[in-house]
């Protein structure tokens, strides 16, 4: 049975809250502030690393000072434990609240996102990146307010000190929540990973779900990588399309596609809800969180009215100019003048997502000698989910409008390359269509090359390294037989290993026209124990 502790420092001990083999959290008094404060324990028994990280967690939160994120008093070490002190925020953690009542009310949820944004916006202006947003680090106090806490494994970009908790190819985190790219290196996140985070737990308060399973497995890392999740309306339609649509934006599994500036989100959810840009809003959560609905302030006739004449001007001229880059006009005014042209490509469907094929298209004027390129004539091609099917990926390229005549199409996809002749007549007698075909996606040879070293020293490791490589549920040791059995277009999973070296896993997804791989690993050599 564990002994009862009376006081830790300066501090009267209230009630242990949780105890751990490394260390427990604690209530306690605060001698002179006359309030109850959290104390988080951690004792030198744990690792080099785990004691680093505890050191710069205090660090980090003292140098953070928001209303939105919770507070730390106190860092000091006493006997063989280090301590933190940190405010106490009465209430109930984020994930609690959902767990009670299933999902939160849209209106509370957004009220909600605002305030993490809020805390994340201002500690992402520090450099600092918390890489573990998840509803149990976000607590709603009982007066409503919203804290973020725990920033365990926070890293401030750029940091020198970094380097040596987080190695390359580190991966840290809780699954369900990380960002795409953190499972491949959680050492070379931006801040645009925690927004990935922040879109997962908007899903799950609006919903009741998260968008992914939380094991660490290649199915699931492959999913998250592709973006296949359950849109959110399916699962609840009472949801808006505003917030469905802000999810999907923080939720691209390509950082250059994802949000990037939480300031833009505050102020796209104060525009939605009416709330002034830095007005407190702790009441309207506590109302919301009771099942009051949110009260807007009615908008002035007048200022509709005039609103909607401002928008009708606007429609129309959006129309117009619409019409003239659709080319419109020529359809209805010059039909015996202009032909038009449409092209649907047809892709195979090899596994990976459709997004991931690479397509290209150009129009050429058949001239019967140098056979020039078009002027404008390059196809951009957008997918059409409707039209696609099990076997293939449907893709179609918005309509072109040329002067009758005969023309050719070159169209790439992949390593596959096609082309056709054919003549446009005028509109009058209708347009032209091309159908290009990829049915049968072309799988390459994947060769695969490695470099292992020793992180520290630069020594080449690889003749002595253990590889292996799994394929569906088997692990296969690396040989010319496993070798001969990779093809592009695929996603492979490798481990390396050596004595004396921590492993490292990669999981790559392969696209169809790749046909080389080289994978350079550093292992970290393993620290023997004092």
């Amino acid at each position: 049975m564990a002994r009862t502790v009376e006081t830790i420092g300066k501090y009267q001990v209230l009630q242990r809250l949780a105890q751990g083999g490394m260390g427990a959290v604690y209530t306690a008094r605060h001698p002179t502030l006359d309030r109850t404060v959290i104390i988080k324990k951690l004792t030198l028994r744990g690792s080099a690393d785990m004691r680093e990280r505890f050191r710069r967690e205090a660090q980090i939160m003292m140098d953070l000072r928001n209303d939105a994120i919770v507070d730390v008093y106190d860092h000091f070490r006493e006997g063989s434990s280090y301590y933190i002190v940190l405010e106490y925020v009465e209430g109930v953690s984020l994930e609690e609240l959902i767990r009670r009542h299933r999902y939160v009310q849209e209106d509370a949820a957004l009220l909600i996102l605002r305030e993490v944004c809020r805390a994340l916006a201002y500690a992402h202006e520090r450099g600092v990146v918390h890489r573990d947003i998840k509803p149990a680090n976000i607590l709603i106090s009982s007066r409503g307010e919203v804290k973020l806490v725990d920033f365990g494994i926070a890293t401030i970009h750029g940091g020198e000190e970094e380097s040596a908790l987080t190695r390359e190819g580190m991966t840290l985190g809780t699954p369900s929540y990380m960002a795409p790219e953190q499972f491949q290196n959680t050492r070379s996140v931006d801040h645009r990973a925690d927004i990935y985070s922040v879109g997962v737990v908007l899903y799950e308060m609006v919903t009741g779900k998260r968008p992914y399973p939380g094991t660490f497995s290649p199915e699931v890392i492959s999913l998250i990588q592709k973006g296949r999740y359950r849109r959110p309306r399916k699962i609840n339609p009472r949801i808006s399309l505003f917030t469905a649509r802000m999810i999907g934006r923080m939720l691209q599994p390509l950082p250059a596609r994802r949000v990037s500036d939480l300031n833009r989100v505050i102020d796209r959810i104060n525009r939605r809800l009416r709330l002034r840009p830095h007005g407190r809003i702790d009441s309207l959560v506590e109302a919301c969180l009771e099942g009051e609905a949110l009260r807007v302030r009615p908008r002035r006739r007048a200022r509709v009215m005039a609103l909607a004449g401002l928008v009708t001007v606007a429609l129309l001229a959006s129309l117009v100019a619409w019409g003239l880059h659709r080319g419109v006009h020529r359809e209805l005014f010059q039909a015996d003048s202009w032909g038009a042209l449409e092209v649907t490509v047809r892709v195979g469907n090899s596994g990976l997502e459709g997004k991931e094929v690479f397509l290209r298209g150009t129009l050429f004027k058949d001239d019967g000698d140098r056979i020039p390129a078009l002027d404008g004539g390059e196809l951009r091609f957008f997918p059409d989910p409707q039209g696609e099917s099990s076997r293939y990926f449907l893709f179609r390229a918005r309509r072109k409008h040329l002067p009758p005549g005969s023309y050719r199409a070159k169209i790439e996809a992949g390593t596959a390359l096609w082309w056709q002749s054919f003549q446009v007549p005028p509109l009058s007698e209708g347009h032209h269509h091309l159908v290009a075909d990829f049915l049968e996606v072309p799988e390459l040879p994947l060769v695969v090359s490695f470099d292992v070293r020793d992180r520290e020293s630069g020594r080449r490791l690889t003749d002595e390294a253990e590889i292996f490589l799994f394929l569906g549920n088997r692990r296969l040791p690396w040989s010319a037989e496993a070798a001969s059995r990779l093809r592009s277009g695929q996603i492979y999973r490798f481990q390396f290993r050596h004595p004396g070296y921590g492993e490292q896993i990669f999981s790559l997804a392969i696209a169809p026209e790749q046909a080389r791989l080289h994978l350079q690993v550093h292992l970290e050599p393993l620290k023997e124990s004092p």
